[in-house]
């Protein structure tokens, strides 16, 4: 996706999704939670910076992101049926002050960018480096905590989408409509992608739903 400069900020819309950001967050303000209509919530402040300007940033319902404090990352939207989403130009309105900053949700994906020699790929981290392979070993531990919520979140969203499925698929038995395997999981995976594009999946529970439910362990 193409990278938008922080100065180009500025002159987009209000609400207008913004592909790619990369830069350094300079500030990281307190993770903030709570519960709500919507369900749970996670709100932080902070700022970032890149070789054309610095502008504050929010994050809501996103990890915490004091692990990247300091470093240089690329804030990606997440591209779908009905175009990209996730990462926005925001009007923020305070005591009658209003300050442009950018907007990442749920669904946008925030990770640690390598660093690109001019006009080239990024730079792999040396191998035969103990110094450079000990400096990325906390990014990586990190790395693998976030994946292990990601699939947590994802099972438990299929795990959603096939209960409904299911509850579906006898009703339409009782009405004499018959259902094949095939059915049930094309019927599953369109569920399952209207989930992702309204950014549920990712505000599902850390806990498995089939261990509640059924009183079983986790598969992973």
């Amino acid at each position: 996706m193409r990278v938008t400069k922080i100065s180009e900020v500025a002159s987009l819309e209000n609400k207008e999704a913004i592909p790619s950001i990369i830069g350094t967050l300079t500030k990281v303000w307190d993770y903030k939670t709570g519960e709500g209509e919507d369900g749970a919530w996670s709100m932080q402040g902070g700022s970032i910076k890149d070789d054309s300007g610095e502008i504050k940033i929010l994050f809501k319902n996103q990890p915490d992101a004091k692990k990247y404090s300091g470093k240089l990352i690329s804030i990606t939207s997440h591209s779908g049926s009905k175009g990209i989403s996730g990462v926005y130009a925001d009007d923020n309105l305070y005591k009658d002050l209003k300050t442009r900053q950018i907007k990442v949700t749920a669904t946008a994906e925030v990770s640690i960018d390598l660093p690109r020699p001019a006009g080239g790929a990024p730079e792999a981290p040396k191998e035969d480096d103990p110094g450079d392979s000990k400096s990325i070993l906390p990014d990586v531990f990190d790395s693998v905590r976030e994946s292990r919520k990601l699939l947590m979140q994802v099972a438990n969203a299929f795990y959603l989408c096939e209960k409904m499925v299911h509850k579906q698929s006898e009703q339409s038995e009782v009405d004499g409509v018959p259902q094949t395997p095939e059915n049930q999981g094309g019927k599953c995976g369109t569920a399952y992608r209207e989930l992702k594009d309204a950014g549920l999946v990712f505000k599902m529970p850390l806990t498995p739903l089939w261990s509640i439910a059924h009183k079983e362990e986790a598969p992973f």
